[in-house]
């Protein structure tokens, strides 16, 4: 039986399978990859050098539970202090996703190339998370419909056999099915596991056959489809010692998508040396090391204070695997990969290396590009960086000393603000929408379009108070009464649309807005500023004051004064005498200043200031 001290950057198996580099005649550098896992699991124990830190304080977990089965197995997503082979864990050293789930658990629009092995598409807790070329999707089987010069190229191509399969079992594909499911596994389907960031896309690109072996220009080649398809993020769960041809560097260097990459299980220094691709040079790539769950370096992981910069969970992962198959003409046995029974209807297993590590770094830059979608490249890098949780047992190890963590990664304002071309330094709210985006709370309809002029309609104004309110809380709002009564339904609202429908039901069940006497809710509506001020006030329960608009009289002149008298909703003074507007429709730029102030008034808000 293998110990933990291994040499591969993927999960461990039979040295026959180690990563190296390879150079054939052609001087084509040449990868291979390992598709195993751990072959002892008595031997897990072992952890590497570095101290045990002091036991810290259990971080309450603020979003819902998943009722995925083998959540609570996964110390990775919630680290409780749960033991895992016998190993008891140090409770928080995990990546935080009960909290990241508050604000996002991933956008449907951001998607992740996976470069690796083959994937099961059809896994149960695989459904419903790959990425789709519509053209593809919507054409002719057996012809180019997109014209991209890959043929029936649905949920991405397999580039070791030419064609869209994308799961060969005779292959194994046991390394990216893995990868698959810690990003992208369906959450709270009752079925296996809860990937990090479930609500993204996978593009599967398959490089490495049956024996875990790929060469440069088939890399390079899947690198390049997944810039033409808009992936924006690249998992690269390999690699191998130096030297590297500079080709594939370079095209990581120049292109528009974020790539976290293996450390490698070599238990090196990679500042002496180098490990490819994690050692190329590029401010768009992140080198990844794998933690234990003490919160410490596994023996087989490769370090670094300048190559690597973060850890992230390693070590006895479970997560989605293909049904176990005889690998038809590759004289291999079935996989000794440990199967984790009872989960659902898919295969389930436990791997470790920096191949499982790094997927944990793709997930969360994932859950803060759909927070934060207008970042760069390199400042997704930065967010993922800057908000990584510091650990003792890491420290000295990587360069941040820290364990990646999804939950600060959403949770912390944006590095960078949105660069809108329509809000500009002379506008009188310009701070404050930027603030507002920086906090997630208001959104442009692209990186550079905020359209600040335009009326908010009724849901969207929701979304904002409810983000702003949950921001300001770290809780998630119910999303039905507590007293078991039947939630609020208005027949022109889709609870169920991920983008304003849920943030209306929240709001209903709080008591904040309500429909009209025929049942509807009229969400196109745009919303105006005395109903604006009634939301407002009722979140934050604000009560009544005196009224100083000469134009807002009635039942709700106490509620706008409240509003007032908290500075959420000012006015205009006109002459010594102030004006509401209380008809006229809220504006972009004026919701999202509401909605920062709100954030800014809640007391919970203002502590967290």
């Amino acid at each position: 039986m293998e110990p933990t001290g291994g040499r591969r950057c993927g999960p461990r198996r039979m040295p026959r399978h180690l990563l190296r580099w390879r150079r054939i005649r052609t001087r084509v550098l040449r990868w291979t990859m390992t598709v195993g896992t751990l072959l002892s699991l008595t031997a897990l124990a072992a952890v590497g050098p570095g101290r045990v830190p002091p036991a810290a304080a259990a971080t309450p977990a603020a979003g819902l539970r998943p009722s995925d089965p083998g959540f609570p197995l996964q110390w990775g997503l919630a680290n409780e202090g749960q033991a895992v082979f016998g190993q008891p864990g140090t409770p928080g050293a995990d990546v935080g996703v009960l909290d990241a789930w508050i604000l996002t658990r991933g956008a449907p629009t951001v998607t992740v190339a996976v470069i690796d092995s083959g994937v099961q598409l059809d896994h149960p807790d695989l459904e419903g998370a790959f990425w789709t070329n519509a053209a593809e999707a919507a054409g002719r089987p057996g012809r180019d419909d997109d014209g991209n010069g890959y043929v029936d190229d649905v949920h991405g191509f397999d580039f070791v056999h030419r064609d869209a399969t994308l799961f060969d079992p005779a292959d194994g594909e046991e390394h990216g099915t893995h990868i698959a499911g810690i990003i992208a596994a369906r959450a709270d389907n009752g079925e296996g596991v809860a990937g990090v960031a479930p609500g993204v896309k996978i593009m599967v690109l398959k490089v490495f056959d049956g024996r875990g072996e790929t060469d440069t220009a088939t890399v390079i080649e899947a690198i390049r489809y997944a810039r033409r398809m808009g992936a924006r993020i690249v998992n690269m769960s390999w690699g191998a010692p130096g030297p590297v041809d500079p080709a594939l560097c370079r095209v990581i260097a120049q292109s528009p998508m974020l790539f976290v990459a293996a450390a490698g299980n070599e238990a090196q220094d990679l500042d002496v040396a180098p490990f490819y691709p994690a050692s190329c040079e590029a401010p768009n790539l992140l080198a990844v090391a794998a933690a234990e769950n003490r919160g410490l370096l596994p023996v087989f992981s490769n370090y670094g204070l300048e190559a690597v910069d973060v850890a992230a969970p390693g070590w006895s992962v479970l997560s989605t695997l293909p049904t176990r198959v005889e690998r038809a003409g590759t004289g291999q046995e079935p996989d000794p990969i440990p199967r984790q029974p009872g989960l659902g209807r898919g295969t389930y297993g436990w791997m470790h290396g920096t191949s499982m590590a790094t997927p944990f770094v793709t997930a969360a830059a994932a859950l803060a590009a759909s927070r934060y979608p207008w970042l760069t490249p390199e400042q997704l890098a930065q967010q993922v960086l800057s908000t990584a949780q510091p650990l003792p047992g890491l420290e000295g190890w990587v360069g941040t000393g820290a364990m990646v963590s999804a939950g600060n990664a959403v949770w912390a304002e944006a590095v960078a603000p949105p660069p809108f071309r329509d809000v500009t330094a002379g506008m009188a709210l310009y701070d404050e929408i930027l603030r507002a985006a920086r906090l997630g709370l208001a959104q442009g309809y692209s990186a550079t379009r905020f359209a600040p002029d335009e009326p908010v309609t009724r849901h969207q104004f929701a979304k904002l108070i409810v983000g702003a309110v949950e921001r300001a809380t770290r809780r998630p709002l119910p999303d039905r009464p507590p007293d078991g009564t039947p939630a609020p339904d208005f027949p022109d609202v889709d609870e169920r649309d991920g983008n304003l429908g849920p943030h209306v039901l929240k709001a209903a069940v709080a008591g904040w807005i309500q429909g009209y006497p025929d049942g509807t809710f009229r969400p196109q509506r745009p919303i105006t500023r005395q109903e604006a001020a009634i939301v407002v006030a009722r979140a934050l329960g604000l009560g009544e004051a005196p009224n100083p608009f000469v134009d807002v009289a009635g039942r709700f002149a106490g509620t706008v004064g409240a509003v007032a008298r908290a500075g959420i909703m000012q006015g205009v003074r006109v002459r010594g005498v102030r004006y509401f507007y209380p008809h006229r429709s809220i504006t972009r730029a004026e919701a999202a200043a509401v909605a920062l102030r709100a954030h800014d008034a809640h007391p919970q808000g203002a502590a967290a200031r």
